[in-house]
This record gives structure tokens, C-alpha cells and sequence, in this order.
């Protein structure tokens, strides 16, 4: 819905909300490949 716009033109709550999501997002594909490298180790 908001992706379209740039940043400057979102609500701020909706600009945190998304920036907290990717930064989960990270977070996760980062734990998948740390697991993903530890079981073919």
C-alpha cells in the first residue's frame, strides 16, 4: 500500500513500522544462514 511512496511521504509511524519489519526480516535471514551453515558443517 505505502511502498510506492518514498519515505518522506509516509506517516512516520508507518515509516518505523516498515523500517522495523525489514530489520526483523535481517534478523532472520541472518539466523536461517548462521543455521543453515551450522548443520552443513
Amino acid at each position: 500500500m505505502y511502498y510506492g511512496l518514498p519515505h518522506a511521504g509516509m506517516p512516520r509511524e508507518v515509516a518505523t513500522k516498515v523500517k522495523s519489519i525489514k530489520k526483523r526480516m535481517e534478523e532472520i535471514d541472518g539466523y536461517k544462514n548462521k543455521y543453515c551453515v551450522e548443520r552443513q558443517a
